[in-house]
């Protein structure tokens, strides 16, 4: 699954959403604030309004999710 994320502008705003993904159990693959994207394998027990409420929470904005 691959989230398309806006907003992210260095290493420091992919870690934060790597963390904030993390701390919900998402199992993360890759963050990239160059591509906007943060690809993931698992979501475990979170759903994607959870997702997104802390994607946005931080001040990004999840523009999409793309589920493979």
């Amino acid at each position: 699954m691959t989230l398309i994320i806006e907003g992210m502008t260095c290493d420091g705003c992919s870690a934060a959403v790597r963390g904030a993904l993390e701390s919900l159990g998402v199992k993360v693959v890759r963050v990239s604030w160059s591509e906007g994207v943060a690809e993931v394998e698992d979501l475990g027990e979170a759903d994607e309004d959870a997702i997104r409420e802390a994607i946005e929470g931080m001040g990004y904005r999840l523009v999409k999710i793309i589920k493979s």
